[in-house]
């Protein structure tokens, strides 16, 4: 008889069994320190990332903040402006969370607000000053040393149960605008409007009328038979200063508020003399019809309203298009302008205007952009209307700045620069002592966009 035993087998699996027991909880706990590791750097990228957005919005807010109707005045309270930027910076980044947190900042410490200037080793840094400051740096930290720091889920491994995050956003306002073009779907925030801008534009059929017309002899902003035009009421501070607008309240009141205005005249219906006439309506893909006017006023300018011009309205240089126009606001215009009062709009600025028949209508080749509220809409003595615009500085995404697209052509960036330049030199002519600004040369229209 033939005998077998299992028993070395038994002692040998055994043996192997009691090898493999702790090689897999030594892999398990390797693999789980592993898993921890990473899940802890996936917690503080979100941190971080959480982090960058608080301090963007932060930013953001802040620099365009900044842009706001005080600059038109001429000694705008330059300590209250920063002191405003900084506490919406604060409140901004307050109403954002990191690892379910609100992000807090140290007043002094993380904001910082200056103008960008570029050194004369090429590099471009940070000047600080609360003089017209168009940049405004967020820095938001969550640290040790301010008991805040970022917890992490392996404490015992690491030998630190925390760890700190610091991220960095700047914005900057941009004033070099080259075009603007409806984003989003959504419209221009601009009135089908062009404003006269000065009297040396005016064209040859109207000069002759002035020579020919005994009573309109002098072309001084102080005769009543002339047009006010947008160079004297506005930039020489020639109009009246009678009505305010409240922007926490969101009401225009009868009071000065230090920002001048000017009245646009429309003459009655059935008079053709362009001599007082210093606004004309424009034809932005309306065919001049008063409901299509009226829309624009109400709604805004579309992209379907811009497709003749490729979908946005150029403000380069040689390269603004000659629109079609007519001098009169039709009355479905008027009760939108009325219905509308207050609101900040970009709007044309024109000194070129041929006339195409014996009517009002024609031809305009406008100057450059602004931006006004419409202030209010009243019946004239000679039967027209009288519309008061009081100029508004406007901050929009539908701005398009050298960077935004690649159309532009070198050209047309050196113009944007020399643009900036000059509202650069205009900020300057005024010293940070007298606190008077020259506003000659001042943007109308910004965008915050970031630089860091």
């Amino acid at each position: 008889m033939i005998r077998t035993s299992s028993a070395p087998f038994s002692q040998h699996s055994s043996r192997r069994a009691g090898l493999l027991t702790p090689m897999i909880a030594i892999a398990l706990l390797v693999a789980m320190a592993a898993a921890a590791l990473v899940f802890d750097r996936l917690w503080l990228e979100s941190a971080s990332v959480e982090l960058l957005t608080a301090a963007e919005a932060a930013a953001t807010a802040a620099a365009g903040s900044l842009a706001d109707d005080s600059l038109l005045r001429l000694q705008p309270d330059h300590e209250a402006r920063a002191d405003d930027a900084r506490e919406l910076a604060v409140q901004v980044a307050g109403e954002n969370l990191t690892t379910g947190q609100p992000v807090e900042l140290a007043n002094d410490e993380d904001i910082r607000l200056g103008r960008l200037v570029q050194q004369p080793d090429g590099q471009i840094r940070l000047i600080e000053t609360d003089y017209f400051p168009t940049t405004v740096a967020v820095r938001a930290v969550r640290s040790r040393s301010r008991n805040n720091p970022v917890a992490l889920f392996i404490r015992g491994l690491t030998g630190q149960p925390t760890a700190d995050v610091v991220r960095v956003a700047e914005a900057t306002l941009d004033d070099r605008v080259l075009a603007l073009r409806p984003v989003g779907g959504g419209p221009l925030p601009l009135l089908p409007l062009a404003v006269l801008e000065s009297r040396s534009g005016q064209n040859q059929a109207d000069s002759q009328n002035l020579a020919d017309d005994e009573t309109t002899e002098d072309t001084t902003a102080g005769n009543p038979l002339q047009a006010e035009t947008w160079q004297e009421q506005i930039e020489q501070r020639l109009g009246a200063d009678d009505f305010h607008w409240d922007p926490e309240r969101r009401v225009i009141t009868r009071q000065a508020d230090g920002i001048p205005e000017i009245v646009l005249t429309i003459p009655p219906p059935r008079q053709s003399d362009r001599s007082r006439l210093n606004v004309t309506v424009v034809d932005l893909g309306t065919d001049l019809r008063p409901a299509g006017l009226a829309r624009q006023v109400a709604e805004g300018v579309t992209a379907d309203d811009l497709r003749s011009l490729g979908g946005l309205l150029r403000n380069e240089d040689n390269r603004r298009p000659l629109l079609h126009a007519g001098g009169m606001l039709p009355e479905d215009m008027l009760r939108a302008l009325r219905r509308n009062l207050g609101r900040c709009r970009a709007i044309l600025l024109y000194r070129e205007f041929e006339t195409t028949g014996d009517g009002l209508e024609g031809r305009l080749t406008w100057n450059r952009l602004a931006a006004a509220r419409v202030m209010d809409v009243r019946r004239a003595e000679d039967g027209g209307f009288e519309v008061v615009l009081q100029p508004g500085i406007l901050v929009t995404r539908t701005a398009l700045l050298p960077d935004d697209v690649t159309e532009f052509t070198e050209d047309d960036i050196e113009a944007a620069d020399r643009i900036s330049v000059d509202s650069a030199r205009a900020d300057d002519s005024g010293t940070a002592d007298s606190g008077v600004r020259n506003t000659a040369t001042f943007s109308y229209i910004y965008k915050v966009h970031l630089t860091h």
